[in-house]
């Protein structure tokens, strides 16, 4: 069985549990990053949906940070991730930007190194 065959089968499998679980933050998470540098648009509809469902989970109050290395935070890192790379990828650098400093705002240790993006993007001149 070739590698693409293989990935598409997991592919396939995160789509059908998707449907299952249209709410299940891991898989949306997933798919999210599958798709990010090869079809943006699809990613960032999951990412902007795993984001959106992950907002309803924290308190509207909270003004603290968010650790990493907490394994209830990984899954709303990795949304965080990808919609950056997805803007990316789509030319969109300011909303790009604002995840960017919206993810270091809540992890200042950046364990993701999403800072690193900043330098690729053209517009970090001007902020």
């Amino acid at each position: 069985m070739s590698e693409s065959s293989t990935d598409n089968e997991f592919v396939w499998s995160l789509q059908a549990l998707h449907r299952e679980e249209p709410q299940n933050l891991g898989v949306i998470a997933s798919l999210a990053a599958h798709y990010a540098s090869d079809e943006p648009e699809t990613a960032l509809e999951y990412a902007e949906k795993g984001l959106a469902l992950a907002a309803a989970l924290i308190p509207t109050d909270f003004t603290g940070t968010m650790d990493w290395r907490e394994e209830s935070n990984h899954t709303y890192f990795a949304l965080l991730h990808s919609a950056i790379v997805a803007n990316m990828f789509m030319g969109d650098n300011d909303e790009a930007w604002r995840l960017i400093n919206h993810s270091l705002t809540l992890n200042p240790r950046d364990h993701l190194s999403v800072r690193l993006f900043r330098d690729q993007l053209p517009a970090y001149v001007a902020h």
